[in-house]
């Protein structure tokens, strides 16, 4: 659902959940907007693993920040859209 042209005009950013993806980047770029990076949040709370399936817990897991991006889109006025990527 796209706005329309008059709006879409006023609209030039990307809210970026950023992990660790230099495509998306270039991906953002060339589509003629601008990045602002939303910083992850760490999180050291994996659930219990099972360990013949599963990695063992990590203690720096990287987690979207929620409540940064809610605050951002307070004023969304130049935001075109939200792009988040995992690896």
């Amino acid at each position: 659902n796209q706005p329309p042209p008059t709006e879409r005009a006023k609209k030039s950013k990307a809210l970026w959940c950023r992990v660790d993806q230099k495509s998306c980047f270039k991906g953002i770029l060339l589509a003629g907007l601008e990045a602002e990076v939303v910083a992850p949040r760490t999180d050291g709370s994996a659930p219990i693993h099972n360990r013949k399936t599963q990695p063992p817990p990590s203690s720096d897991e990287l987690r979207t920040n929620l409540e940064a991006l809610e605050r951002r889109l307070q004023n969304n006025e130049d935001v075109f859209c939200i792009v988040t990527t995992t690896s």
